[in-house]
């Protein structure tokens, strides 16, 4: 939500004064991830500190949370090959960015369920696929030769093409997505979902 987020904390003996430092600073954070917290008492008849490590969740990290084990979701030291964006836990070769787009499962080597539907109406392909209604937007682009990438209403000199995309339906929980391209004088055309 971009605002700065703090922790409750509880001392014993109560009402003992202390200091709250997030990241070594006394400023409460308000970025997306894992922020170490040290409580200090600022009192000298009392010592040591208390560690721990406060997450700030966007639906990415909320997801990945229920995703993994807390083991996992929690170590920020396994952004790289456990919680991360780009880390793969399960070994299925999908990044945890598409598996939440496509709304499968981070845990197990399930990468089938994005379910993608490829088909060719006379001149205009359509692509369909499942997405988790709360995962980030993806941008979708054609192309005439797989080497060239344009959004709708662009294209080549002579071959501007339209990209139409439209949300068929719900499918347990996930949103079914149908992109269909325009007919062009290049004759083929390729779709693709490009993922944040």
């Amino acid at each position: 939500d971009g605002q700065p987020h703090g922790v409750n904390v509880s001392v014993v003996p109560y009402g003992v004064p202390f200091t709250v430092h997030y990241n070594g600073q006394a400023q409460e954070p308000s970025a997306i991830g894992p922020h170490e917290v040290v409580v200090s008492p600022d009192h000298p008849d009392y010592a040591g500190d208390g560690n721990a490590v406060m997450w700030i969740r966007d639906a990415y990290l909320q997801w990945i949370a229920n995703q993994l084990p807390a083991s996992v979701a929690e170590d920020p030291d396994q952004e790289s090959t456990g919680w991360g964006r780009l880390a793969d836990p399960d070994g299925d070769n999908v990044g945890n960015s598409l598996e939440f787009y496509f709304g499968s499962n981070a845990g197990a080597s399930d990468s089938s369920a994005a379910v993608m539907t490829v088909s060719h109406l006379g001149t205009n392909p359509s692509f369909q696929w499942l997405r988790n209604p709360s995962g980030p937007a993806a941008i979708v682009k054609w192309s005439p030769n797989l080497i060239d990438w344009y959004l709708s209403g662009d294209g080549p000199s002579g071959d501007i093409r339209t990209l139409t995309q439209q949300v068929l339906g719900l499918e347990s929980g996930r949103e079914r997505i149908k992109a269909e391209l325009s007919a062009g004088v290049g004759g083929l055309g390729f779709i693709r979902v490009e993922v944040p």
